[in-house]
């Protein structure tokens, strides 16, 4: 086939005829998009790819998941006789040399229902098969072990599998959901592959030993080098060096093309370009292969590859089909839209600039004949074509939806000129010759994003599982002590778990696990002296700082009432006006942006003032919010002011607000570095005139020469990036303004106001559809390992960033960095530059025209760029904490596997305590919607201190963050005459073990966080939920676990009566004896009414000196004491005076 673009090879391959194919293509990305863009045309054909991750095995850089995933899952399924029907591969693989099928082969396992299977044998096998046990199952080639279930991804499976046993006997098998963690479909059979090649361990280090030690006399390298090789391999660590040792450690035969059918039709995909990838992968293998056989040991590139004339010539005997890019002295058939696309992005202020010369080219080329098609993503097409309508398109849908096929059209509609689509293409193309169209809506409107489930909310409150024995906690009874772990003590033949508590001297705590919630962990900077059981040290402070809390409470609440008695103009829902932006906004809500939008809109509708603080990690989509309360504002005639820390956050608001507004008229104006004087007389004259809607700006806002005609709504992005300065003139613009203020990272004053709900807080925990949490590594610098990190992302068709905060010394990083990877686009960017030419950099970097942009901190807020997935941070050690999480959400914005490199010029032991803790937290916090944590982790180490001061440094120390903000609340609570609640002090015994089995759950910390997550349910609806979600997690639970979630059930129901304690005792008639006692000074229940209700018990209840309710219950047949007790409860509520009997 000649003359088609890579934008039309899987639209020619579509009728190549059903048999097995094998399609090879230059380069891992173009294999992966073929693949992708197959399916839209095949639907019902298996797909299967194979493909490299673009380095050499002479890398220091472990293999890329998601590549190592597609081979090692072809592999198996080859092995056990299941070929693909299509396999899509690149030029660097289907070079690679492979083991023989029997390698692979003798590794596999088919599991059923039903199956006998040795756990503890099962669980070596994993390991040995090269499979690693982690909390989770989120990668392939992991396993985790719960209770009696089993959760395994092998790479052969698109998703990962529960196994369910019942002793040896695997019970079932069900299709698990890698994000949620929650099972679905049953699956009648389970193949289980291999995830490695290499597994090392004292095997393969015995084995390949004489062979090792031959090859470390060739490279003469010194004889302890190859030891610790051995070691390594010994030991089963699995070095990303020994992928340069395949050839000694597997019997390496030859490529894929041995391992498939010999009816396999072979197709090249541009075979100019697999001969130039070819010799820039010899080239790349032979020049990783010099540098490093004089450190470690490595066998050559032929022993890797098979030589390039000889694959060549394998590939060319099967009578390959080729399809090549142009069609030599002739006129091109199919072309790209790349020229259309270029002409487009040359107007891209609003959808209107778009639309209407888009819809102009469909009029023009249905009036030749052509057959125009546009595709959206699955799910999207309504809300295409309510962005389509107005345009005089005669819109029609394609009346086949699962594939695309133009005989869906109908070529004598005349009043039809484009049809609607859904499916997967990257690109869009016209084919000439059968007069058809493919039109893209990403490529050329911009990209949506689809929405998911709601993630489970991660508490800004430091959890307990985090505690490691040493760590400081606090006691709200005793003070601060040293957390020792978990202990497991039988009492009266009952088994409990315990918290281990050292104090000073020998004194010790032992705090039942379901009294948990008496406990905090200690952040409040340094490491304090432990308190002394019978001490009066800890009243002391805690009365000390009870009483400066309740003064500041006062403060506080007035601060609150002031502003809850001013006023502001009403916002009103724009109505049908916001539905006409909904249809024209280029991304779809998900379900925290839906809750923060209609959140913000009910609080405009009010007359007082909106003081609402919007938290969502980098990427997650407050802009998209932001817009939704600017629309509301400016439609009822109000006008909204924008604040951005950096000209190019402002720059990039810019263009995104006048796309989003512009076609509804309202006029958006940017004020910063870029703007000349002439430009800000005009801006200042027009604003204070009401002829400017929007204006959004830099700290220059901030001049008290710009006036607004009705300034409506103030919103602050990234507003730990401002100063005092600039703060102090923020509280004179927020006088009867409502505010909005948006960040990742917030600073913990603004943090610790919201979470006391002194303001209003949304968070934005979900992340968009198919994003993957950014991998961060702390590692020296070194050469080599910035050359095979850049080079690895170029490989993937990818951006980097290289982050070196020095602008006299930039110039000379980037040319430095171009010797390093001389095929690579380097610009600079850095804020001292001219504003013409910064602009233009940071387009140039936007537009993809740049491979690697060398840049100071300027790009820490405001970038999104969707190919840029790997950034460097060069001497990393002098960011701060929120700083660095900014940095590092440059990228992985889209659903690309992002990769953050910490640098550091010194070794580790040479950093400071506080840029360790630092970058510890940063590697720590890691996880997707991780700024909360990031934020907390800010707060741990900058201090936090007095909320209304400027110092933080202040009380927090004392008595620890967590138990600060509780006093605090509780002030507040007294102040505003809420009262306080006493559950926390609430004894009970259940009367049997409620303890979390160590073979149900092995890992100490995953233990003590049920117990906390436990110890946190409120209702009876959170509590069957997370039996549910662990029934499903762990398979079934015993019979302490369920006496767990009884005394959880026992302990919501008795917080409205404040009960002291409540204990069920084995009477010597082995019968159950309940006791309960109250809290006297708080409990709502009246003594009377407690006097009468005992009175009217026939006899079986009987008040003790002590105010204590006995209880003996008549009916005990077949009840044990926690069924008992939570009975005994239900009597008690009765007590309660109306209107509390609800529970909380």
């Amino acid at each position: 086939m000649n003359g088609v673009p890579e934008a039309a090879w899987a639209y020619a391959l579509r009728e190549v005829p059903q048999t097995s194919q094998l399609m090879v293509t230059a380069t891992p990305e173009q294999a992966r998009r073929l693949a992708a863009e197959l399916s839209c045309w095949r639907p019902q054909t298996t797909i299967c790819t194979f493909l490299s991750s673009g380095e050499t095995p002479y890398t220091r850089l472990s293999a890329e998941p998601r590549a190592l995933q597609s081979r090692m899952g072809l592999l198996t399924q080859l092995a056990l006789g299941t070929q693909p029907s299509v396999i899509v591969t690149d030029a660097q693989a289907i070079g690679r040399r492979l083991p023989a099928p029997e390698h692979i082969e003798c590794q596999c396992r088919l599991l059923a229902p039903g199956d006998h299977v040795e756990r503890s044998q099962f669980l070596k096998l994993l390991q040995s098969a090269g499979y690693y046990a982690a909390p989770r199952t989120e990668e392939p080639g992991t396993f985790s072990a719960r209770g009696s279930v089993i959760d395994l991804w092998p790479p052969n499976d698109p998703k990962p599998s529960r196994l369910d046993f019942f002793g040896d006997e695997l019970e079932s098998i069900r299709e698990i959901d890698p994000g949620l963690q929650r099972s679905g479909a049953k699956k009648d059979l389970f193949a289980l592959g291999p995830a490695r090649l290499i597994e090392p361990g004292p095997d393969l280090a015995q084995s390949s030993r004489s062979k090792l030690l031959e090859l470390g006399e060739q490279q003469k390298l010194p004889s302890e080098s190859v030891r610790q090789t051995l070691d390594r391999l010994s030991a089963g660590i699995q070095d990303p060096l020994l992928q340069a040792l395949e050839p000694v450690l597997l019997p390496l035969r030859g490529p894929l093309l041995d391992w498939l059918s010999k009816e396999t039709k072979v197709v090249l995909c541009d075979p100019e370009g697999i001969d130039r990838e070819l010799d820039g992968i010899d080239q790349r293998f032979f020049s990783g292969y010099e540098k490093l056989i004089d450190e470690a040991l490595a066998s050559s590139p032929e022993s890797h590859r098979v030589e390039r004339a000889e694959l060549w010539r394998r590939l060319k005997s099967s009578n390959p089909l080729l399809i090549t890019q142009r069609s030599p002295g002739e006129t091109q058939n199919i072309n790209g839209l790349d020229d259309m696309v270029a002409r487009l992005r040359l107007t891209p202020e609003s959808d209107e600039d778009r639309l209407l010369p888009l819809a102009k080219q469909i009029q023009r080329w249905r009036r030749e004949g052509y057959l125009p098609i546009m595709l959206s993503p699955p799910g999207r097409q309504e809300r295409l074509r309510q962005r389509l309508n107005g345009l005089g398109l005669g819109l029609r849908n394609l009346a086949t939806q699962t594939v695309v096929d133009w005989s869906g059209c109908q070529p004598q509609d005349t009043s039809a000129h484009l049809w609607l689509g859904e499916g997967r293409q990257s690109t869009g193309f016209v084919d000439h010759q059968r007069k058809r169209v493919l039109l893209v809506e990403h490529e050329l409107l911009g990209r949506r994003r689809s929405s998911q489930a709601k993630a489970h909310r991660k508490r800004f409150r430091a959890s307990l599982d985090q505690l490691n024995p040493g760590d400081l906690v606090v006691h709200i009874d005793f003070g601060i002590a040293a957390y020792q772990g978990l202990t497991r003590r039988i009492i009266d033949g009952i088994t409990m778990d315990f918290l281990q508590l050292n104090f000073r001297g020998e004194d010790k705590v032992f705090v039942p696990v379901e009294r948990v919630s008496v406990l905090r962990r200690y952040d409040g900077g340094g490491r304090p002296k432990l308190d002394k059981i019978g001490g009066t040290s800890w009243q002391n402070r805690r009365k000390k700082v009870r009483r400066g809390l309740l003064e500041m409470a006062h403060r506080l609440a007035q601060t609150q009432a002031r502003r809850q008695r001013s006023r502001v103009s009403p916002i009103p829902h724009p109505g049908s006006l916001m539905e006409d932006f909904d249809a024209g906004f280029p991304h779809e809500l998900t379900a925290d942006q839906e809750s923060a939008v209609e959140a913000i809109i009910k609080d405009l509708e009010s007359a007082v003032p909106m003081d609402r603080l919007l938290c969502g990690d980098v990427g997650f989509g407050k802009t998209e919010v932001a817009l939704r309360a600017s629309f509301a504002a400016v439609a009822s005639g109000q006008q909204v002011a924008i604040l951005c820390p950096t000209t190019v956050l402002c720059h990039q608001h810019l263009r995104t607000f006048r796309n989003r507004l512009g076609r509804f008229g309202i006029r958006v104006e940017g004020v910063s570095r870029l703007t000349t004087s002439a430009q800000l007389r005009q801006i200042e004259a027009d604003l204070k005139a009401g002829k400017i809607e929007v204006i959004i700006g830099t700290h220059r806002l901030l001049n008290p020469q710009f006036s607004y005609q009705s300034l409506g709504l103030l919103v602050v992005d990234e507003e730990q990036r401002f100063g005092v300065k600039h703060k102090e003139r923020l509280k004179e613009l927020k006088a009867g303004v409502n505010i909005l203020t948006m960040t990742a990272t917030p600073i913990p004053r603004t943090l610790q106001f919201a979470l006391l709900g002194l303001r209003q807080l949304s968070v934005i925990e979900t992340p968009p559809t198919n994003r993957r949490s950014v991998r961060t590594a702390l590692a020296p610098y070194h050469d080599h390992l910035v050359q095979e990190v850049i080079e690895r992302e170029l490989h993937r068709g990818g951006q980097i960033f290289f982050l070196h905060n020095r602008v006299r010394t930039l110039p000379g990083i980037a040319h430095h960095l171009q010797g390093l990877v001389p095929q690579a686009k380097i610009e600079v960017a850095h804020g001292q530059m001219k504003p013409e030419r910064l602009e233009e950099a940071m387009i140039r970097f936007t537009d993809g025209d740049v491979d690697l942009l060398v840049c100071t901190s300027i790009i820490e807020a405001g970038l999104d760029i969707e190919r840029a997935n790997t950034i460097l941070i060069d001497r990393a050690d002098h960011f701060g904490l929120t700083q660095l999480h900014q940095i590092r959400g440059r990228v992985g914005r889209r659903s690309e596997r992002g990769y953050c490199y910490l640098l550091i010029r010194k070794s580790e032991a040479a950093l400071s305590d506080q840029a360790r803790e630092r970058l510890d937290a940063l590697q720590r916090f890691a996880h997707l919607g991780a700024g909360f944590q990031v934020a907390r982790a800010d707060l741990e180490q900058r201090g936090s201190g007095n909320l209304l001061g400027e110092d933080q440094s202040g009380q927090v120390a004392q008595v620890g963050i967590d138990l600060y903000l509780d006093l605090l609340a509780e002030a507040l609570a007294q102040v505003q005459g809420t009262g306080s609640d006493l559950t926390d002090r609430l004894d009970l015994k259940l009367g049997r073990s409620a303890v979390i089995p160590h073979a149900f759950l092995p890992d100490a910390a995953e233990r003590l966080a049920l117990y906390e997550h436990i110890g946190r349910l409120q209702n009876d609806q959170e509590i069957e939920a997370l039996e549910d979600e662990l029934t499903d997690t762990y398979g079934r639970l015993p019979d302490e676990v369920d006496a767990l979630f009884m005394a959880a059930r026992i302990r919501w129901r008795a917080m409205p009566m404040q009960l002291a304690m409540l204990q069920a005792v084995r009477t010597k008639s082995n019968r159950w004896s309940l006791m309960a006692g109250f809290h006297t000074e708080t409990t709502p229940i009246q003594a009377q009414d407690l006097v009468n209700w005992v009175r009217n018990s026939e006899n079986r209840c009987h008040l003790t000196k002590s105010g204590r309710i006995v209880h003996d219950p008549a009916d005990q047949e077949g009840k044990d004491s926690a069924e008992l007790l939570l009975g005994f409860v239900n009597q008690l509520k009765g007590l309660l005076p109306k209107g509390e009997k609800s529970g909380p």
